[in-house]
């Protein structure tokens, strides 16, 4: 059910929320909404409390010229759970919807979480040397930036093309950047700016040390992400599955491996 709730900051945030149970809050990426997460809210549902909302001045929620970074992300977050009175709880991120988990925790502890679902994220976007995880080097990550702040939803729109196998939905693509433009172009870049700038290495281990992880990796991204998952987080599990958009594109084995992965620790 589609709503609108106000936290207690005074910042009203579109969400969503299908079924009941064991609460799964679904964080979507930059610039997305909970719209990324239609194949797989409904299907959580049957089983859980599935929850997304849509993050401060993206979609549906209110555009704020303050706190568009992922400190306050977190903070929202925490504001969203106490006001929809949720104790314990899963945590899914996208994305940078999984920066919003980590910022969480470093912020407010790990007691309230029972388990972690990271996909397709890596604890720091820039990457010291190749080979390393990461989305690129350091020039490479500020020509990034430049071109979410100078060409926002051209960029945008090819980004997400490229994080599907096969793609020839064009009107998909266009509802999505469609509810991109809630933010501006400079928005936006400042919000990947402020991500490119986070490194969350310690506070991954911490939750993989505090509680059951699942991790869901794009498969070229496979061969780094593993390694360091094997060094950092060795009790995780990890699927390797499609490209970046593979919980939209291959939907049922994203769920089912979800939905195998929340058993585990609903049976436990």
């Amino acid at each position: 059910m589609p709503s609108k709730i106000t936290l207690k900051s005074g910042l009203k945030l579109y969400y969503e929320s299908f079924g009941e149970g064991l609460p799964v809050v679904c964080i979507p990426g930059w610039c997305y909404t909970t719209a990324i997460f239609e194949h797989n809210l409904p299907e959580l549902g049957k089983q859980y409390r599935a929850i997304s909302y849509d993050p401060r001045s993206h979609g549906r929620s209110v555009v704020s010229a303050e706190g568009n970074n992922y400190r306050q992300h977190g903070k929202d977050l925490r504001e969203l759970l106490d006001v929809l009175e949720i104790g314990e709880c899963i945590l899914l991120g996208w994305s940078l919807g999984v920066y919003t988990i980590y910022s969480y925790v470093e912020q407010f502890g790990v007691e309230r979480i029972k388990g972690v679902i990271a996909v397709d994220e890596s604890p720091k976007i820039i990457k010291s040397s190749e080979g390393e995880w990461g989305e690129g080097l350091a020039d490479e990550v500020d020509s990034v930036v430049n071109m979410a702040r100078t060409n926002y939803l051209a960029f945008f729109r090819e980004y997400m093309a490229e994080g599907f196998v096969e793609c020839s939905d064009e009107a998909m693509l266009d509802r999505f950047t469609q509810a991109a433009a809630s933010l501006s172009p400079d928005m936006a870049a400042d919000l990947l700016a402020d991500a490119a700038q986070q490194d969350y290495s310690q506070t991954a281990k911490k939750v993989a040390q505090a509680m059951p992880v699942l991790n869901i990796i794009r498969e070229d991204w496979a061969p780094e992400a593993l390694k360091w998952i094997a060094e950092n987080q060795p009790s995780a599990i990890t699927k390797v599955l499609g490209k970046h958009l593979m919980l939209y594109e291959f939907a049922n084995d994203f769920n089912a491996c979800v939905m195998d992965f929340l058993a585990d620790i609903s049976a436990s």
